[in-house]
């Protein structure tokens, strides 16, 4: 019985006191990752929770990437138009 509460009260100090905190009441933790929705078509870079992105032709891009291949004109929010394999803007149809 008492090695169970022992294995008991280290469970919950290991649960709760295993983060090292920081002064500003951040947690660092050794094995974290963020959080990974996408990844993008043009950089193939991964697209993470907080990154804004779009979504054409069922592939994402960062919106940075996601720009007409003939101009360079940002696509985000606007229409676009597939022509061969590049994605170009109204302009360059």
């Amino acid at each position: 019985m008492v090695r169970l509460k022992l294995k008991f009260l280290l469970f919950i100090y290991s649960f709760f006191y295993s983060p090292k905190c920081h002064g500003e009441g951040k947690q660092e933790f050794s094995d974290y990752q963020p959080v990974q929705l996408h990844q993008c078509v043009k950089c193939h870079k991964a697209i993470e929770k907080t990154q804004p992105y779009s979504y054409y032709e069922y592939n994402t891009y960062h919106n940075e990437c996601f720009i007409c291949n003939r101009c360079g004109l940002s696509l985000v929010d606007k229409p676009c138009h597939r022509l061969g394999s590049a994605i170009v803007c109204p302009n360059c149809k």
